[in-house]
């Protein structure tokens, strides 16, 4: 039987296999050019590429971490927007 950790860690490895590890849908047409670190870049890659069969792409993977980051801070992201918005009169 896992003990409490070993039953963390499998939770949080599901969590993110079903939030992260995910075929990309991303249309090619809709993508855009950014620029990460080299070692982000490495380990990305090392994940997206580890099983084939999962059909990832590194544009794929960052998206779902982007999905995920919205979904979490959205009200954030909104107050920020909206308070330097207003400080700079537009």
């Amino acid at each position: 039987m896992p003990n409490k950790e070993t039953a963390a860690s499998i939770k949080n490895e599901n969590n993110f296999i079903g939030l992260f590890i995910e075929p990309s849908a991303i249309k090619t047409a809709s993508r855009r050019c950014v620029y990460i670190k080299e070692s982000h870049a490495e380990l990305i890659s090392k994940v997206v590429f580890i099983n084939p069969k999962a059909n990832m792409t590194i544009g794929g993977y960052i998206n779902a971490v982007l999905e995920q980051h919205f979904n979490q801070y959205y009200d954030d992201i909104l107050d920020y927007y909206e308070s330097q918005k207003s400080a700079f009169g537009l």
